[in-house]
């Protein structure tokens, strides 16, 4: 029998600060970001920003506790700090966020309710994701804050998640030694599939 365990990341050489690019899906071509720094409506004009209307190549905001970022009639508060940049028209808003506050924000919001063992179970597979998949992209960032990635929608508003993350800490799924690949979903309508069979060229683990 083949056995999958979890594993201490205090074995592996890891970071603690992950990269996620925000409204990936969305993609807004103007957003308002508020802190105690200030207010800046930053768009994206072909390869520059236009921050309070004055042109720049890119824009960052490091030093408050919290941020409020809105887009259309959407509006989120995150922690961490944030690069903007622009590509051929495109807005890239990039959240550097401590390990523990994304966590916390992926396990409320891929679910959103639950007993604590469920929450825990869940965030132990959020971290295994996090940190199996982290760095993939070659644009700067490590995830995104979609379902192509895990969902991430900010500052968490609930104390459950946060507490499932911290009892959890350091732990992940594992397989000979290393980070398991790892996947779950919402719905499986009854069954599941092989990873060969939802995504061209995935390989097919033996747990």
């Amino acid at each position: 029998m083949i056995h999958i365990m979890l594993l201490a990341l205090s074995l592996i050489s890891v970071s603690k600060t992950f990269t996620i690019r925000i409204f990936a899906e969305e993609r807004p071509p103007v957003v308002v970001i508020s802190s105690s720094q200030g207010t800046y409506r930053v768009r994206a004009e072909g390869d520059s920003l236009s921050v309070n209307g004055k042109r720049q190549s890119y824009f960052q905001q490091m030093e408050a506790a919290s941020y409020t970022i809105t887009a259309g009639e959407m509006k989120r508060r995150y922690a961490g700090g944030f690069t903007f940049y622009a590509s051929e028209g495109e807005l890239f808003i990039l959240n550097y966020i401590p390990e523990e506050d994304y966590l916390a924000s992926v396990v409320a919001s891929e679910m959103p309710e639950g007993g604590a063992e469920a929450l825990k179970a869940q965030a132990v597979l959020a971290r295994t994701y996090a940190y199996k998949n982290m760095g993939d992209h070659d644009r700067g960032y490590d995830l995104l804050d979609s379902q192509l990635s895990q969902v991430y929608k900010g500052l968490p508003t609930d104390s459950a998640s946060l507490e499932a993350v911290r009892e959890t800490a350091g732990l992940v799924l594992g397989y000979k030694q290393e980070i398991a690949e790892v996947y779950y979903h919402s719905t499986c309508g009854g069954m599941t599939l092989f990873p060969s069979d939802v995504w061209e060229g995935a390989k097919d683990q033996p747990y």
